[in-house]
């Protein structure tokens, strides 16, 4: 099955993801937008995994303190120049490298992830035809003053449909 590990969002994020959505005119090009319920920050993504127990069993011991993230900023990876996927990040991800890391040192036996960024995707770009339109809308965005604290993360099973993953919890870790 594929898993992954994510931490979720308030629905306030929810709902300001659904809005700013509401204002992407289609004209700009292809991409997928990311159904808010759907919109979460991934920790590590595990891919195809047999055996969940023993994923389940590693992170049990991981300890870590509860902290908040304060949303900052709209960005694009892999750059400006080059725009795959659009995001919202925080002004301070420094709770979720820790954490991140804790998960990184648990598991053993996945490929590692280098440059961790914590933030959320809420697009992925096929192609933009009017790229400059579209950079000038999401630099036009005034996020509003969104905090939440974090104090678990979550093991998910995200099973592929023709309407996009369908995401289930497995197991919680507070």
């Amino acid at each position: 099955m594929r898993l992954f590990l994510a931490v979720d969002i308030p629905e306030e994020m929810k709902q300001l993801i659904n809005d700013m959505e509401a204002k992407i005119n289609p004209e700009y090009g292809r991409f997928n937008l990311v159904k808010p319920e759907n919109c979460h920050i991934t920790l590590k993504f595990l891919g195809e995994v047999n055996d969940e127990e023993k994923i389940i069993s590693a992170l049990k011991d991981i300890k870590f303190e509860p902290f908040n993230l304060e949303i900052k900023n709209i960005g694009f990876f892999p750059n400006e120049n080059y725009i795959k996927v659009v995001w919202i990040g925080f002004k301070d991800d420094s709770g979720l490298v820790k954490l991140h890391d804790e998960i990184e040192s648990s598991l053993k036996g996945f490929k590692k992830d280098f440059n961790f960024k914590g933030h959320i995707t809420f697009m992925r770009i096929k192609n933009l035809k009017m790229k400059k339109e579209f950079i000038k809308l999401m630099n036009k965005i005034k996020l509003p003053e969104i905090s939440f604290d974090v104090n678990r993360f979550k093991l998910y099973k995200s099973t592929l449909t023709k309407e996009g993953p369908v995401y289930e919890v497995l197991e919680e870790f507070k």
